[in-house]
């Protein structure tokens, strides 16, 4: 198992030695390689004849080839350019060596647009140990398709995630193994929890993570398997510096008032370490200026909804939902809901979701006058939301459709981002709302 997951976390990942941003996720067109020009150029990797007969060879084949054929293939003229630019501190790739990587990450559903900035962030490549390819089909051994595209996003955005193609495959195992008994995981567990795994294989287990987990214990009490959990899956928190870990702890110490408290909170939100004492006091602040609690009231708020913690809470957006929440459900105060049981989901759900759910509903109790109909699904997923209500999904989702262009949609959520669903502009009038 262990060795099975490492090379999955070796195959999923990518190397970016560089502090570059990732550029835009649209696929930009590379300009044609002319190989020539590298022979000019001392500073340039000097390109042989035999690899300009190959380099065209490629460039003709690609032409007819399938879409995969054709991804590769720009792939591979982008791996070069990139090459040329930074060319002289590393051995540089055969064409037969950066087509086959390409096409080996191509074909086990890595995207184009992920090897696009693994071979941007890297300056070439995709660059990975020679033997990954013969192991690659062993590599999702235990692995879902959700884990796997959970490290193919972390592998664009996380340096230290793309890092790991650059260690031997006896270090991975190593280390795996290392924070398995670290934190008492099975096997099972291990899998399961090795998208967050892959974010501490950087650092070794004994000399820093350990520092960090003891020190955590020392001062939050023993951890429960729930603890232990949320710990592990906030992987940033085990690679804060121990200082700072101490610093933040007296901190929210001395905001919650005891150290109960302030472990209660940390316990429950470890991305709090991260957040660090200026948002927890801002938070605190706002749940007294704007949304009516009392200090205790405050704390406990965040005690029972840690995600909160993260949140800005002074930002209109935030105000808005609590509003449209407060009056829907028809709470006294912003903080008798902020204090409602289980109200967290909804609390970080956007408007474009509340907003449509909220206008369905009114429209399904004037159908069915029904004026009491109502649900605590508001934002759970669209099947347990439909099963509430009692219609179908299909029904449900075509007036979302209809909502998201309508006025009343435009000004609830002005304050929110772009919706994460495709909206659809309707060729009729405006929704029946």
């Amino acid at each position: 198992m262990i060795v099975a997951l490492s090379c999955a976390w070796q195959a999923s990942s990518r190397w970016d030695g560089s502090t570059q941003r990732p550029s835009g996720v649209g696929w930009r067109p590379s300009r044609p390689v002319d190989c020539n020009r590298f022979s000019k150029n001392r500073r340039s990797w000097p390109a042989r004849q035999s690899e300009q007969q190959r380099l065209a060879v490629i460039g003709e084949s690609a032409t007819s080839s399938d879409d995969s054929d054709s991804a590769a293939q720009r792939l591979l003229q982008l791996s070069q350019q990139c090459d040329s630019q930074v060319a002289g501190y590393r051995r540089q790739l055969t064409a037969e060596e950066r087509l086959a990587r390409i096409e080996m990450l191509l074909q086990q559903g890595v995207t184009e647009e992920t090897v696009q900035h693994m071979i941007e962030r890297s300056k070439g490549g995709p660059y990975m140990q020679d033997k990954l390819q013969q192991r690659w089909v062993q590599t999702h051994y235990g692995l879902s398709k959700k884990a796997v595209a959970s490290l193919a996003k972390s592998m664009v955005y996380n340096r230290g995630v793309c890092a790991l193609l650059t260690y031997s495959q006896d270090t991975i195992t190593a280390r795996l193994s290392g924070l398995q008994r670290l934190f008492e995981l099975s096997d099972a567990e291990v899998n399961k929890l090795n998208p967050y795994l892959a974010h501490l294989l950087e650092y070794d287990p004994e000399r820093h993570i350990r520092r960090r987990w003891d020190l955590y214990q020392s001062l939050l009490g023993e951890f429960d398997p729930a603890d232990k959990r949320r710990f592990i899956t906030s992987p940033v928190s085990l690679q804060i510096p121990g200082l700072t870990i101490r610093d933040v702890f007296r901190g929210v110490e001395q905001l919650m008032g005891s150290t109960a408290a302030a472990q209660d909170l940390l316990l429950r939100s470890p991305k709090s370490f991260g957040s660090g004492i200026e948002r927890l006091a801002t938070n605190l602040r706002s749940l007294q200026q704007l949304y009516c609690c009392s200090s205790q009231q405050a704390q406990k708020v965040l005690v029972r909804n840690p995600l909160l913690n993260a949140y800005m809470l002074e930002a209109p957006k935030f105000q808005c939902r609590v509003a449209a929440l407060t009056e829907w459900y028809g709470h006294a105060s912003p903080a008798a809901m902020l204090l409602a049981p289980n109200c967290g989901p909804r609390l970080w759900a956007s408007m474009w979701k509340l907003g449509a759910r909220m206008a369905f509903i009114r429209r399904l109790r004037l159908e069915r006058a029904e004026p009491d109909l109502n649900t605590s699904n508001l934002a759970n997923s669209t099947e347990q939301f439909c099963r509430a209500v009692e219609v179908s999904e299909e029904e449900c989702a075509a007036f979302e459709q209809r909502w998201l262009v309508s006025p009343e949609a435009a000004e609830l959520c002005r304050h929110e981002g772009p919706p994460r669903v495709t909206v659809i502009e309707p060729a009729g009038a405006e929704p029946e709302l």
